[in-house]
């Protein structure tokens, strides 16, 4: 399934930034980060050309997407970073709403599928931040925490048995398996999981 894939991709290009860090410090991993940055960018451009099929520029789509928030969320090793505070919020708030504007008129499919994929990471570790950042001194935090894991668990277990079951064509199971990636990153970011 696409959704594991991302899920592998994400956990070995983390853990190879943090080794690229820990043996050739900052300056190794902006050299990492503009390795991924360009590998993103390559994969963003194979996604819009209109001659490759619809699914495969949906899977272009999607591991560009990530490998972009792979390089914004490991930019914080270089230095303090403003995507997840309230700045972030902000920036994330003007990125989402100039992607929606252009969604309908001018994005083509692998495009779309960037977007959600690098959007739908913000917008979680946003989230938990300011749930994290306003609630983490009660008591019931762990609980909300937990509670919301175990939300986006069995909305990824309906996903998936929609994806196995009811998808007819390569192209559905594509769609579905960017928002069953987005469970899975829910389920790790409220767990606390460190490679995320």
């Amino acid at each position: 399934m696409p959704a594991v894939i991302l899920l592998l991709v994400s956990f070995v290009t983390r853990l190879a930034g943090l080794a690229v860090t820990r043996f050739l410090g900052s300056l190794g991993m902006l050299l990492f980060l503009v390795i991924l940055l360009s590998f993103s960018m390559f994969l963003l451009e194979q996604s819009l050309l209109n001659k490759r099929a619809e699914h495969v520029r949906i899977w272009d789509g999607m591991l560009a997407g990530l490998f972009a928030w792979l390089v914004l969320s490991s930019v914080e090793m270089l230095g303090p970073s403003a995507l997840a505070g309230r700045n972030g919020l902000l920036v994330l708030l003007m990125v989402s709403i100039i992607t929606f504007i252009l969604w309908r008129r001018i994005y083509p499919v692998g495009m779309k599928y960037f977007s959600i994929v690098l959007l739908a990471n913000w917008s979680a570790l946003v989230g938990f931040n300011i749930l994290n950042q306003f609630f983490h001194h009660l008591k019931w935090f762990p609980y909300l925490t937990g509670g919301l894991s175990i939300s986006a668990g069995i909305a990824g277990f309906l996903l998936a048995v929609w994806i196995l079951l009811s998808s007819r064509t390569r192209t559905q199971r594509m769609r579905y398996s960017a928002w069953l990636w987005f469970c899975c990153l829910l389920i790790l970011i409220f767990l606390q999981f460190p490679f995320i």
